[in-house]
């Protein structure tokens, strides 16, 4: 499954070490709103794998508030 999502959402979800790639792939110009096959977005992987500095970091880096489940 991870090999067919965007960066983004793979340092969402892949290991919660990645807050500093989150934020350089917002800063590069990574969309925070593309869903996967499965309808989720990055903000939705980092909630769903417990990984909550990396959605705090989304949330820093969204110019609108992000969802998360």
């Amino acid at each position: 499954m991870a090999n067919e999502l965007p960066a983004l959402m793979y340092a969402a979800l892949a290991d919660p070490g990645h807050d500093r790639l989150v934020r350089a792939l917002v800063s590069a110009g990574a969309r925070l709103d593309t869903k996967s096959a499965r309808g989720l977005t990055a903000a939705d992987y980092a909630t769903q794998y417990g990984h909550t500095h990396l959605l705090a970091a989304l949330r820093q880096a969204a110019p609108s508030p992000l969802g998360g489940r």
